[in-house]
């Protein structure tokens, strides 16, 4: 099964990014980190192509909808492909949790669970509303199955 993450630098942004990753890690959350450089809906074609086992995409279903949509046929391209590595979510519009906007992440969930996807799911959005709450809409969104949340050390 796949683990959920939360991007830090998103989320309490009242408080030290040390206290925001401790508080997403109380919550079961794995504890993600990302630079703000804008994701190539061409990375698909471009981890294929360099055919390198340890590379694989970064699939941000945010952009992905803004610039293609069609999300369940990108998962299973790029899963029957063996290239994702890791899967970001944000609804759109907003670029807030899931369940504040137009993706359907219930049925995005199914078919990961479909596929078999066992990595990791990590929320890359702000908070529509307060930070705990976006957490829980988070894991709701993922709820209609079953679902590890792995833990990432060094947080205590």
């Amino acid at each position: 099964m796949y683990a959920l993450a939360a991007c830090a630098e998103m989320l309490y942004r009242d408080r030290p990014i040390q206290e925001r990753a401790r508080r997403i890690h109380e919550l079961g959350f794995q504890v993600e980190i990302w630079d703000w450089a804008r994701h190539d809906l061409a990375a698909l074609a471009l981890v294929a192509a360099v055919d390198r086992p340890a590379m694989r995409m970064n699939l941000d279903l945010y952009h992905a909808q803004i610039g293609e949509g069609n999300l369940i046929a990108l998962l299973r391209r790029a899963h029957g492909l063996d290239l994702i590595g890791e899967i970001q979510v944000a609804d759109v519009p907003g670029r807030c949790e899931p369940g504040t906007g137009e993706i359907n992440y219930p049925a995005i969930a199914r078919a990961l669970t479909d596929l078999g996807y066992d990595g990791t799911v990590a929320m890359e959005a702000w908070a529509a509303e307060d930070s705990d709450l976006a957490l829980e809409r988070f894991r709701s969104a993922f709820a209609p199955v079953t679902f590890s949340t792995a833990t990432h050390g060094g947080f205590s």
